[in-house]
C-alpha cells in the first residue's frame, strides 16, 4: 500500500466549480488529492490534476499522491477545499 502513481477517471460528475480540491476516498484513507482546474457551463470538469500528475509537472495545480492506498476501482472523491459543490467524480487507482 502506498502513494498513487497512476490513476484514471471513471466519471467526471457535474456541478463543480474551478478550483475545487477533492480527496480520493479508499476506506478511511483520504490523503491523496485531485484538483478540478476548469469546468463547462454545467460544472462538468474539463481539465483536472490527478494525484500523480503534480510529480510530472509541479506547475499544473494542487495534488498529493497520498499514502496507504492500494489499486482499486470506482473510488469516490470527497470535498477537501475550494468552492463547495459538485458530485460524481470517481476514479480508479491503477498503481501505487
Amino acid at each position: 500500500m502506498g502513494a498513487i502513481t497512476a490513476s484514471s477517471v471513471v466519471s467526471l460528475g457535474t456541478g463543480y466549480s474551478a478550483g475545487v480540491v477533492r480527496f480520493v476516498v479508499q476506506g478511511a484513507n483520504q490523503t491523496a488529492y485531485l484538483q478540478i482546474l476548469t469546468v463547462d457551463g454545467s460544472g462538468v470538469p474539463l481539465t483536472y490534476v490527478l494525484p500523480e500528475q503534480s510529480f510530472a509537472d509541479s506547475n499544473v495545480g494542487i495534488s498529493n499522491r497520498g499514502c496507504g492506498y492500494s489499486p482499486a476501482g470506482n473510488l469516490p472523491t470527497a470535498y477537501a477545499s475550494g468552492p463547495v459543490g459538485g458530485v460524481g467524480f470517481v476514479v480508479n487507482i491503477l498503481t501505487v
